[in-house]
């Protein structure tokens, strides 16, 4: 982007809409290889996928059928509570059935619009019989803008409760083993964020990994197209032939 300045020259910036980030709809399989949603998924929405691995468990890949790529987003081994985060910028709509080569404890398949799978920040912890994770300072993730913040947590319980610090839950079951949970929280600006899961009774609390990630907002125009240049300020406002002029703003592109 480029321009010239002249005696008297002023400049004006157009303010951009911001996306519809939101939570869609959600469902969980227990000791499955497949999971189907019980609605219909939108092409350009995210599906986050998770996997908890028990013991016993073959773990495995994730895939389906209309072919769409999943990223991975987080893994955390741990010999009862392990912990696989994928993303898939879907390409197609309808129910959709997800795939892996292995039989999962938990299988969670959560949707979202809105938002890119552009890692603005994340935290992970283990803990063990703690009856909290992370057992001390909470996970903390600084972020840079508006984002969608993932808190996941699995664990091997016997019995008791499972909370959490912020944020809504999309997907979960606390009092058995094979607990987990799947929180999701928009955050309405740039800050730093945190999240803390907590078991009660602690004396039952078992094995647990706990991860927090946040997700850059998908640009939008009020047309549903890309996020176009805009200006948040020029300096100075007006100005000779030839003087510097200092363009800040968004989107511009590598050029």
């Amino acid at each position: 982007m480029g321009g010239a300045a002249g005696n008297g020259s002023t400049f004006t910036g157009t303010a951009q809409i911001g996306p519809a980030l939101k939570y869609i709809n959600s469902k969980h399989c227990a000791a499955a290889s497949t999971c189907t949603t019980d609605w219909n998924v939108t092409a350009g929405d995210v599906l986050m996928v998770m996997f908890y691995d028990g013991v016993g468990d073959s773990g495995g890949n994730v895939s389906d059928g209309p072919g769409n790529l999943y990223t991975s987003l987080k893994v955390i081994g741990s010999y009862n509570a392990s912990l696989t985060l994928y993303g898939s910028k879907l390409t197609s709509g309808g129910p959709l059935t997800v795939n892996s080569s292995g039989v999962h404890t938990q299988m969670v398949l959560v949707e979202f619009s809105g938002v890119s799978l552009t890692i603005d920040g994340a935290a992970q912890a283990l803990s063990f019989n703690n009856g909290r994770c992370p057992s001390t300072t909470p996970l903390s993730v600084a972020t840079s803008a508006s984002d969608l913040l993932i808190s996941v947590l699995v664990e091997s319980v016997t019995g008791g409760s499972t909370t959490f610090s912020s944020g809504t839950l999309a997907q979960g079951a606390g009092s058995q083993k094979g607990a987990f949970q799947f929180v999701y929280q928009i955050a309405p600006s740039a800050g730093t964020y945190t999240q803390q899961f907590s078991f009660s009774p602690t004396y039952n609390a078992g094995n647990q990994s706990c991860a927090m990630v946040a997700l850059r907002a998908m640009p939008v125009t009020s047309g549903g197209g890309p996020l176009a240049p805009s200006i948040t300020s020029v300096t100075p406002g007006a100005g000779a032939v030839g003087g510097p002029v200092t363009i800040a703003g968004a989107n511009f592109g590598a050029s």
